[in-house]
């Protein structure tokens, strides 16, 4: 990864997370997007081969939240299960983000969705039925 794009995927992590609920986003917002969906479908496409279609795929964190609308092109059987570490934001402050609807979207396609505030016991009960 280049300076710059790292740069850039943190200038979008910093944005969601520390400015979302400011109405003063950066002019350059919607390049942040396209770059954040560009480097989900990289990742996406990266895994394909480490992957069945029958497979179950861990997803982690809000930088691949839109990992799971890729993947399901390519492996729509496959279980894709989410988990974020961080509290997803409150609905004040999601409805703000100008792509909420992409973000809910990406979610709803993956198969499982857990977080920190409704953690699941993967132990006694799997999150993909096989």
């Amino acid at each position: 990864m280049t300076k710059d794009s790292r740069m850039r995927s943190f200038g979008l992590s910093s944005t969601i997370c520390s400015q979302a609920a400011s109405s003063n986003f950066q002019t350059d917002i919607l390049a942040f997007w396209q770059f954040y969906q560009q480097v989900n479908r990289k990742f996406a496409e990266a895994i394909l081969p480490e992957t069945r279609e029958d497979g179950i795929i861990w997803v982690q964190d809000y930088q691949l939240f839109q990992v799971a609308s890729s993947l399901r092109v390519w492996r729509p059987h496959s279980c894709i299960a989410f988990f974020l570490h961080i509290p997803f934001p409150p609905p004040d402050l999601y409805e703000k983000l100008p792509w909420r609807r992409e973000v809910l979207q990406g979610l709803l396609t993956m198969t499982s969705f857990a977080s920190r505030q409704n953690a699941i016991d993967t132990t006694s009960s799997p999150v993909c039925a096989t």
